[in-house]
């Protein structure tokens, strides 16, 4: 569809506004001697005649007169034919039946009529200007210019005129400047005095003034009909251009504002193989290579961008989001906080800025600036929503849930004043967490229900499932993944957690058959062998192959896979114990058997291989993204600890005596404070906070309260093992000190 917009500019160029004529005063049989309308000196007395056949003219609304776009009456141009033999020197008369000629397409009669109003007046502007309209029309450029120029000379910096002049010199760089002087003079005219511009310099094969032009727009400004005329003439020169630097970076701006990133990128990168020193598209190309995903380059090109022009805020602040992007490999938050800073000084009251400023201090770390930063923020915008979000994750970060759910709750009345359901969801999410954080588990489950209701998305109803185990509410959490399951028999991510269910529950059996299921789904399944092997490792001389038969078929999935290292040696390690059942059977140890002893060294062991999977989790969390978790490890390791969780509630069924309690106590002590450090490790991953090894403060906080707890376990088993040196090797005594000695280096006594 045409763009109207155009259309009716260039209908307004094509003659001259309506001239209005009023009524004589009493006793004078004259026109009036100021054309409020074309400005015209009407003081010269036609006759009687003349005048009565002008009149006649007028009512029968002649173009020209009192319609701008309308229809032409053949009656009205016969009577102002008629005034003018009446009397042959009537300049308005001519004047009007030129434009009407004009307006008509009768362009000879048209020339004859102007240049006889002219003649008749030569200080009338527009009687000239209109005249160099029709000698352009029938291709006489010279006295078009001629007749144009006494117009513009007549009435200097009219828009009309140094509009039709471009048109005149439409084959020169001439044209290009008067169509530049039309569209400063009259903003109407800016759109389609921007495209003759573009165009007279495409002629000329001037691409580096269409270069000038382009930097200073962007799509909206030059509007689509113009884009449609000018990727057009683009396209028919080619074949005689495409070597130019100039002009394959000028197509580049036309493919970026289409939004085909990919291929205003490969003009840009023509342009810059051609003559790089030529180049000034650093901006633009930076920004199509951010919407790439291509991060490093795009950082590249920006900064050259912002040196080249430090003005240019926007440049500033795509350097800010692109140097600090989680997924960008680098990532520099002191550059962004750079940017951020050069584009509030040069746009102090954007409370947007500060925001991202303070984003960019928060994923380095720098909690105080970024606490500050928000500060500044909310005093020059109190209602935006993502500064509060923001300041909740900074609290939530710092384990300060209570104030969290503060600023969250004054982001969710924003959003949902606002009516912006998706952002109310995702921060409701983000206050559930933050109540599990402030131990208020119930008011977590129901923000994570409205924050479903709102975003329908699974990853929800899996952390209410979770929450039930926290909170052993085992059967809701049971009932939830055999729903799944129901729904997709298939869904091996279903059974699993259906598994770790069973475990903390304390359902063995239900375990066991969950496992085999699993195993009849996906006969390889490493975590089902794995599993399988350590349940039935622990039904004392029985079923000992069974257990061998999965630890082997677990060792054979995993063979070469890094992550499973610690897994793949304790794995081992069980194997061997199996080799020698009789070291443990039938022993007495104070109430308690040697198994007992052997059940909690296996569990320590547990423990400790978990942690050696946890080591470089985050650093493959931050290379990664969180789109790959599956690949970084960090599922195992959850899952690890929830295994270990469940079987040391096994052994505090079956093992007796009080003194294994404190023991027990103890190391379920730190496998929940390790799966509480490794669930907000996975809280925080949708901003990874810095490179600081475990994620945060709070995290490493817990998983040092988690090796405490540990220690005060080995030091129990220690004892125990000293008192019947004769049940242990000097080997099993030798690693416990080992260990010991290691977390107390590292943890102090």
């Amino acid at each position: 569809m045409p763009n109207l917009f155009l259309i009716l500019i260039v209908i307004a160029l094509a003659g001259t506004p309506a001239m209005a004529v009023s009524a004589a005063p009493a006793g004078q049989d004259v026109l009036p001697t100021q054309s409020p309308v074309l400005g015209l000196d009407v003081t010269a007395t036609p006759s009687s005649e003349a005048l009565g056949y002008f009149r006649q003219a007028q009512n029968r609304d002649v173009p020209g007169l009192m319609h701008r776009i309308g229809t032409v009456v053949p009656e009205g141009i016969r009577l102002l034919e008629k005034a003018l033999q009446s009397d042959p020197d009537y300049h308005a008369a001519h004047y009007v039946l030129g434009l009407s000629y004009l307006r008509t397409g009768r362009l000879p009669r048209a020339e004859q009529s102007l240049f006889r109003a002219t003649s008749l007046k030569p200080s009338d502007p527009d009687g000239h200007l209109h005249l160099g309209v029709v000698y352009t029309r029938t291709l006489k450029p010279d006295q078009a210019i001629r007749s144009l120029e006494a117009a513009l000379a007549l009435n200097p910096g009219d828009s009309r005129i140094l509009f039709r002049l471009g048109e005149a010199h439409r084959a020169h760089l001439p044209a290009a400047e008067y169509f530049r002087q039309a569209s400063e003079h009259n903003a109407f005219l800016q759109p389609v005095a921007r495209l003759e511009r573009i165009m007279a310099y495409s002629r000329a094969g001037a691409f580096d003034n269409i270069l000038e032009i382009f930097r200073g727009l962007n799509s909206d400004s030059l509007g689509e009909a113009v884009l449609k005329h000018v990727r057009a003439r683009f396209m028919e020169l080619t074949a005689d251009y495409g070597e130019d630097p100039a002009f394959l970076e000028s197509y580049a701006h036309l493919f970026f504002w289409k939004g085909d990133d990919e291929d205003a990128v490969r003009y840009f990168h023509d342009a810059l193989d051609l003559d790089i020193s030529r180049f000034r598209s650093h901006g633009v190309l930076g920004r199509s290579l951010y919407n790439l995903a291509r991060m490093p380059e795009a950082m590249r090109h920006l900064k050259i961008a912002v040196v080249e022009n430090p003005s240019d805020r926007e440049a500033w602040v795509l350097l800010g989001e692109v140097s600090k992007f989680s997924l960008n490999p680098q990532a520099d938050y002191d550059v962004a906080i750079q940017a951020y800073r050069a584009a509030i000084d040069l746009k102090p009251q954007d409370a947007e800025l500060y925001r991202e400023m303070a984003d960019a201090y928060f994923k380095k770390n720098d909690f105080g600036r970024a606490r500050a930063t928000l500060q500044e923020a909310i005093a020059l915008d109190d209602q935006d929503p993502e500064a509060y979000s923001l300041l909740g994750d900074l609290h939530a970060v710092q384990g300060e849930g209570e104030q969290a759910v503060v600023q969250f709750s004054k982001a969710v009345e924003i959003y949902i004043r606002r009516g912006e359901d998706l952002s109310e969801g995702w921060t409701r999410y983000a206050m559930g967490q933050a109540r599990e954080m402030a131990g208020q588990l119930d008011r977590a489950l129901e923000q994570y229900q409205r924050a479903y209701e709102i975003l329908q998305l699974q990853l929800l109803k899996d952390r209410m499932a979770k929450l039930y185990v926290r909170q052993e509410r085992y059967d809701q959490a049971g009932a939830y993944y055999q729903d799944r399951i129901r729904r997709d028999p298939a869904d091996l991510g279903a059974h699993l957690d259906l598994a770790v269910t069973y475990a903390r529950w304390g359902k063995v059996s239900l375990v066991t058959e969950t496992y085999q299921k699993i195993l009849r789904l996906d006969p390889e399944n490493a975590r089902a062998h794995e599993a399988l092997g350590l349940i039935y490792a622990r039904v004392p001389g029985q079923r000992v192959e069974q257990a061998l038969t999965h630890f082997r078929q677990y060792l054979e999935a995993t063979e070469g896979l890094a992550p499973e290292g610690a897994r793949r040696e304790h794995a081992r390690f069980v194997m061997a114990e199996l080799g020698f059942p009789q070291k443990i059977e039938g022993l007495k140890i104070q109430g308690g058997d040697l198994g007992a002893v052997g059940s909690l060294l296996e569990a320590a062991w547990e423990y400790q291989a978990a942690g050696r999977q946890w080591i470089g989790v985050p650093d493959r969390v931050r290379e990664q993204g969180p789109g790959n978790l599956a690949e970084t490890g960090l599922f195992d390791v959850e899952r690890a600890y929830y295994a270990l969780d469940e079987d040391i509630g096994n052994i505090y069924i079956n093992v007796k005596g009080p003194q294994f309690q404190d023991i027990i106590r103890e190391l379920r002590g730190a496998t929940r404070a390790r799966i509480d450090a490794v669930q907000r490790f996975m809280r925080d991953l949708s901003a990874p906070r810095g490179q600081d090894g475990d994620g945060s403060v709070r995290v490493r906080s817990g998983m040092d309260q988690a090796d405490r707890h540990f220690m005060v376990a080995l030091k129990s088993l220690e004892l125990i093992m000293e008192k019947h040196p004769a049940q242990f090797t000097v080997y099993d005594l030798q690693v416990i000190d080992r260990d010991i000695a290691n977390y107390t280096q590292r943890h102090g006594d």
